[in-house]
């Protein structure tokens, strides 16, 4: 059986493979509804390992990393994308909203993880909406009081949202 140190350092490594996995294919992400699918998988598998290293943290806060020493924010949207998204209805925002607000809970959870979740599951026309316009409609709900933030939202991988108790 591994001891803490060495399960920590498996566990690392694995997140070290996952966040190349997922920087290769999150340019692609607005391409194909597959890609989407394969970074929400990948955003889960991201949680559980965080979620087993809490633990460890805990009783060994040694053993934590530091912060990455650079970390690169979410790309604007394009003038393209701006004017797409300019486009949309009343009604498609908001189904947009509650696609997003299905995801969240009263727990935090990786901005990355529901916006690649609400933006599998939402109906609309999806190749017009950039993954980063579902971090805009994140922040609209935000300064609206209906979630709460952690982090900061121009990096979705390293913030978290849940909504707010009422």
């Amino acid at each position: 059986m591994p001891n803490d140190a060495s399960l920590n350092l498996l566990l690392t490594e694995a997140l070290e493979k996952l966040d190349a996995a997922m920087n290769e294919i999150s340019g692609r992400s607005d391409e194909d509804p597959e890609v989407c699918q394969k970074l929400g998988r990948i955003g889960r598998a991201v949680g559980l390992i965080r979620e087993i290293q809490k633990p460890i943290f805990t009783k060994h806060p040694e053993l934590r990393p530091p912060p990455p020493a650079e970390y690169i924010p979410d790309p604007d949207m394009t003038e393209e994308e701006v004017q797409a998204t300019s486009q949309l209805s009343s009604d498609e925002l908001h189904s947009i909203d509650e696609a997003i607000l299905l995801e969240t809970g009263d727990r935090y959870l990786k901005v990355a993880r529901i916006v690649a979740r609400a933006a599998n599951n939402w109906a609309g026309p999806t190749e017009s909406v950039p993954l980063v316009f579902y971090v805009e409609r994140i922040r609209r709900l935000v300064k609206e009081g209906v979630l709460e933030i952690q982090g900061d939202l121009r990096y979705m991988r390293f913030s978290e949202v849940r909504k707010i108790e009422q």
